[in-house]
């Protein structure tokens, strides 16, 4: 009796599906793959669903992959923010063919699919990835200089003693370095 060894593959990124009708969304930093409603199907007649896909801050996302649609009946399109209101980017509608689109740093993009009555084929298998920042970064490098708000009473050596900045910050990661003077009456 022999040893069998079966493999499979392992899909790393969320399937999502834009749904036969309505809306749905993918976060911003989800690499994600996305296919029509029916998957690795055929889809259905008088489709009319779409996926906003959230950039955020600074994110840059890139669509790719192919598709095999009906031709200038059945239609895979691109707009520019949440929705199909906005402007339309790209149009896809040949029987095969390959999308291979980037959006601008901080767009968001909305992938429609729309059939019509007639003639169904497989749909598409596109891969959502991100590139940059979804959130701002509030800060890097060293804040700008602070100044000591000091106390109104005495200070005696070598007793502790809570010092306030002049600038308040609200965020961590913030070191202080202090300095002595023996020629200057605030050493």
């Amino acid at each position: 009796m022999g040893l069998c060894l079966h493999t499979a593959k392992i899909n790393a990124q969320p399937i999502v599906l834009v749904p036969f009708s309505g809306s749905n969304t993918i976060t911003c930093g989800t690499n994600s793959t996305l296919q029509d409603h029916a998957g690795t199907g055929a889809y259905s007649a008088n489709a009319n669903g779409w996926t906003v896909i959230e950039a955020g801050f600074g994110a840059q996302i890139t669509i790719t992959g192919n598709y095999n649609v009906e031709p200038n009946y059945d239609y895979i399109r691109i707009y520019d923010g949440v929705g199909i209101g906005g402007t339309l980017l790209q149009t896809y509608n040949l029987l095969n063919g390959m999308v291979n689109y980037t959006g601008n740093p901080g767009q968001t993009l909305t992938v429609r699919f729309s059939s019509d009555g007639s003639v169904q084929y497989n749909g598409f298998d596109l891969s959502v990835t991100y590139n940059g920042p979804c959130f701002n970064i509030p800060c890097t490098g060293s804040p700008a200089p602070n100044s000591v708000v000091t106390p109104t009473y005495a200070i005696c050596p070598n007793t502790g003693v809570i010092l306030g900045g002049a600038t308040l910050y609200t965020v961590s990661g913030i070191s202080y370095t202090w300095q002595a003077s023996t020629t200057n009456v605030l050493g």
